[in-house]
């Protein structure tokens, strides 16, 4: 049949279109493998139980509200997956990772990426480093980029302090 042959064509068309586009992502230059730095966990409900506690209490005070003010378990639930998302790093470990390509924050509920060329400005306090895609602080801040908690806050006890801010300090500005 005639459209039988056409449709031979099309398919040896597509053939030779795949071909060549396998052959030109075998032509391409490797790019640089992602390798791992840096992998740490932290816990924040742990870190400090006391405020753990009384933010749990207050939570449960709140839902309580909610379903005697609203009646209704939707609000109620509603309201508690809004909790909990909003509190998601006191009550879940976060998991960070630093590899060759950029930072990465992972808490279960989000996940964050930054890669190391995005990172224009870094702040180191007490608690960890803030990667910032802004040279200068602003108001926008506090919603982007990530912030590396260190792995211990107690002096007694060994942590990561050191290692994250070496390693920002050698990936973050090498890309600028």
């Amino acid at each position: 049949m005639p459209g039988d042959e056409r449709d031979d064509e099309r398919g040896d068309e597509r053939d030779d279109e795949q071909k060549a586009s396998t052959d030109k992502t075998e032509a391409a230059p490797a790019a640089e493998e992602e390798q791992l730095l840096a992998e740490w966990r932290v816990h924040l409900f742990m870190r400090d139980v006391r405020k753990s506690v009384v933010a749990t209490a207050a939570c449960v005070l709140a839902l309580a509200l909610v379903s005697l003010a609203f009646g209704s378990a939707w609000f109620t639930v509603l309201g508690a997956l809004i909790l909990f998302g909003s509190l998601a790093d006191l009550f879940l470990p976060i998991t960070y990772r630093l590899t060759t390509r950029g930072a990465f924050y992972n808490n279960v509920v989000f996940r964050k990426r930054m890669a190391w060329g995005d990172v224009r400005g870094t702040y180191v306090s007490d608690f960890g480093v803030k990667l910032s895609p802004f040279s200068r602080p602003t108001r926008r801040e506090a919603f982007r980029g990530i912030v590396l908690r260190f792995s211990s806050l107690d002096e007694r006890v060994p942590g990561n302090r050191e290692q994250v801010i070496r390693i920002v300090k050698e990936r973050a500005t090498k890309r600028r």
